[in-house]
């Protein structure tokens, strides 16, 4: 059985105080003097990583992907959002998906205002093959989606599906990056089509992207099902 993101929190603030992921000092997952760390980071365009106005996708780099921008809370080289994103992944501590998503929330106007996303956007959490799912117990992207909608009535939609298992993009050398997630993402249209219909923003969410490969598969595969008029995003607690 799985608890819903706040329940958790609350479970486990009384197992074990929460430490700020930068500093490591008790009491909240991100403390305030650690917080101004993170509101310096210019966005970057997903392909080439050049500084990009509210992340959209540079013209010359239109033909690698079907994404119009992506925004992110900050870079992979802030050690307290890597040691956050590992928190959440790998030590299942996963009340640290609201404090991550926290961060990314500010992000989201380079996409749309606020009240235009509540009522137009669709989260759509990166989704893990189910064997690595069963391994962890949770999607980590769904837990930041989704404190992310608890904070802004932004709606979760789970339509993407991982059908091949693909190594882990970190660990992979940069050519092979490109290839691995090919063909790795389905459409469920089997449940909620008006989603298709009556939404006209979708954000693909995950923790990290480094070559943005990932992001841009998965974005090839929905876009199939997409409307004529559509704007399609990614939104990343870190990019590499």
């Amino acid at each position: 059985m799985s608890f819903p993101v706040l329940a958790t929190t609350r479970l486990l603030d009384l197992v074990a105080p929460p430490r700020c992921m930068s500093c490591a000092r008790e009491g909240s997952w991100l403390c305030h003097t650690c917080l101004p760390l993170y509101s310096q980071f210019r966005q970057r365009c997903i392909v080439c990583s050049k500084n990009s106005t509210r992340g959209i996708t540079c013209v010359s780099c239109k033909d690698e992907t079907p994404l119009t921008g992506i925004v992110s809370a900050g870079s992979y080289s802030y050690p307290g959002l890597r040691r956050g994103i590992s928190w959440l992944k790998f030590k299942g501590i996963r009340p640290v998906a609201e404090t991550l998503a926290s961060l990314l929330i500010p992000r989201l106007p380079h996409v749309a205002s606020m009240s235009e996303l509540a009522q137009s956007a669709v989260l759509v959490p990166i989704p893990l093959h189910s064997r690595r799912q069963r391994q962890r117990g949770f999607n980590q992207s769904e837990d930041i989606a989704r404190a992310i909608h608890i904070f802004t009535n932004i709606s979760v939609l789970n339509i993407l599906q991982r059908t091949k298992a693909t190594w882990a993009q970190a660990k992979l050398p940069a050519e092979m990056r490109a290839q691995n997630p090919q063909d790795a993402f389905t459409v469920d249209t089997s449940q909620q089509k008006e989603f298709f219909t009556t939404k006209g923003i979708y954000i693909l969410v995950d923790d990290v992207t480094t070559s943005g490969a990932t992001l841009s598969a998965a974005a090839k595969t929905l876009q199939q099902q997409l409307p004529t008029h559509y704007q399609l995003w990614a939104a990343t607690i870190a990019q590499g």
